[in-house]
């Protein structure tokens, strides 16, 4: 039992990994924990009044969100949470073209 208390204990300290998007960039480890940022489907972040709609989550982000990011692949990512068919607010959204 020991053993697995500090087992646990020396794991809950490691920093959180970043991973790697399918086009081969590695997203920042304060967006993620190895398995949360994806490529976003079509339609699911689209500009609106100034900023950014992640659709599924209903979270609008203004434009100057620290929470925004270029892609280098010119593609929509999103950093969230999923949890059955529910989805948290996104730590980080991954634009194709920062401030556009």
């Amino acid at each position: 039992m020991t053993r697995s208390i500090v087992a646990a204990v020396a794991l809950s300290v490691l920093p959180a990994l970043a991973h790697d998007a399918p086009s081969g960039f590695t997203y920042l480890p304060s967006c993620c924990s190895s398995t949360d940022c994806r490529p976003a489907d079509t339609g699911e972040v689209v500009e609106k009044d100034g900023g950014w709609l992640v659709v599924p989550s209903h979270t609008w982000l203004p434009a100057n969100d620290l929470r925004l990011h270029e892609a280098p692949d010119g593609r929509f990512h999103v950093c969230n949470k999923v949890a059955g068919d529910r989805l948290s607010e996104p730590w980080c959204v991954y634009l194709p073209s920062f401030g556009s």
